[in-house]
């Protein structure tokens, strides 16, 4: 995989690729917006194209293209798009993505290692306490 040139950033683009992972060390964004998955495959091959195609689409919307390689207007007129065009024509306003994962991705609810990776969990990573007013439900 070529890593891209610093001139391949177009105008407001936090680089995607380099020393520090973009929106960890960038300044604090106006906007944000949180979602939480939970991995149901035990395929490990699964996990990794999926966490491969995600750091792909990552890569091309925070330069300001599309989310999917046909983009919104680029594949077959009878099929449906790979991304549904809501940035066509915006640039990427300092876009960044940041995924993170639990300690179950590591290891289940039976300390068992899931994909080969317990032994990479960081040490800080661990499981969240009950609050107070959960009511969570399985």
């Amino acid at each position: 995989m070529t890593r891209p040139r610093a001139s391949d950033h177009p105008a407001g683009a936090v680089p995607f690729h380099g020393e520090h992972q973009a929106g960890i060390v960038t300044p604090a964004q106006d906007r944000l917006h949180f979602v939480a998955f939970d991995v149901i495959t035990k395929d490990r091959a699964r996990l990794v194209e999926l966490l491969q195609e995600w750091t792909a689409a990552a890569a091309r919307m925070t330069a300001g293209r599309d989310a999917g390689v046909l983009g919104a207007v680029g594949g077959m007129p009878e099929a449906p798009p790979d991304d549904t065009g809501e940035a066509l024509g915006l640039p990427p306003s300092q876009l960044t993505l940041t995924i993170g994962f639990g300690p179950t991705l590591f290891r289940d609810a039976d300390g068992r290692d899931r994909f080969g990776v317990a032994d990479r969990r960081p040490a800080p990573l661990a499981e969240l306490p009950k609050f107070p007013g959960d009511a969570l439900q399985p």
